[in-house]
């Protein structure tokens, strides 16, 4: 057996790896054209392709691409890592992984390069740091849930893409990150363009975690937010039957003032949560 990959992999080793996974992800596409490619359901398939291709041998070296990994000095696997998030698809979990088995050095890899994403903009390194902060929240690196919310709230509002990477880096952290989410949102009193993709990330992440705390705080920001429409689907989507009477009581108040497609998308919600609208 090779000795194992230490220091000076061969010169190709990103392209190479790199066009093993994209021909796994590609034929995923290929051969699911009818699938919603935005679902949990895509998404597993996209999973699969992660799994499928860190069990891939190398029959040259002996290894399986994760053992492969494993065994990489951290430089080259960093440079693994920023070459895969150029690519069209997530980086694979197991580069995450590896670059996670280095400890507080892994992690601080990914952390700084996750928060330069504002001053890369311009730069092909955007995508380095759109992985990184996805990565965190991949690797499910909770203490940083209160970096991302701050980072995220500092944005400029105009920065949908850069608001919305860092919001799925949260996203990823599962439930564990719903406790600073609410407060973050209760502790604003403006709901921007940023913290309305914060608090549509609570209505999803919450619908499995009910409890009053978070109903309060969508109904809170419901009620002083300017986009309406958007707060009333954030109620229906976290799916509370209590959001029925807050949706009705505001439209009672303020129906005569609302936008034609604003009242509809209310209605559309209160049909959601089970609720009547034949008296409207």
């Amino acid at each position: 057996m090779e000795q194992k990959a230490k220091n000076n992999p061969e010169a190709h080793l990103e392209e190479r790896l790199s066009t093993i996974y994209n021909e796994l992800c590609e034929k995923a596409y290929n051969n699911n054209p009818d699938m919603d490619y935005d679902s949990m359901e895509f998404e597993n398939v996209l999973n699969e392709c992660q799994t499928v291709w860190a069990n891939t041998l190398l029959e040259d070296k002996g290894f399986t691409i994760k053992d492969f990994l494993f065994n990489l000095d951290f430089g080259c696997l960093c440079t693994l890592f920023e070459y895969m998030a150029k690519g069209d698809f997530p980086v694979p979990m197991e580069i995450l992984r590896a670059l996670d088995s280095f400890g507080e050095q892994g992690v601080l890899y990914l952390y700084n390069h996750a928060f330069d994403m504002l001053n890369r903009k311009e730069e092909p390194g955007l995508y380095i740091s759109i992985q990184a902060v996805k990565g965190l929240g991949r690797l499910h690196k909770s203490q940083y849930v209160g970096h991302m919310l701050t980072y995220v709230t500092g944005l400029p509002e105009n920065e949908d893409m850069l608001i919305e990477s860092v919001v799925e880096g949260i996203m990823e952290m599962g439930p564990v990150g719903i406790d600073e989410m609410v407060e973050c949102i209760n502790g604003t009193k403006n709901i921007n363009n940023n913290l309305e993709y914060v608090l549509q990330a609570l209505a999803q992440l919450g619908k499995n975690q009910k409890s009053t705390k978070i109903f309060d705080c969508l109904k809170s920001a419901f009620l002083r937010m300017k986009n309406k429409d958007l707060g009333a689907l954030c109620i229906a989507e976290y799916g509370d039957i209590r959001g029925i009477s807050v949706l009705n009581n505001f439209l009672d108040n303020n129906k005569r003032s609302l936008q034609r497609e604003v009242f509809f998308e209310i209605l559309h919600c209160i049909k959601e949560l089970g609720g009547r609208t034949d008296f409207f």
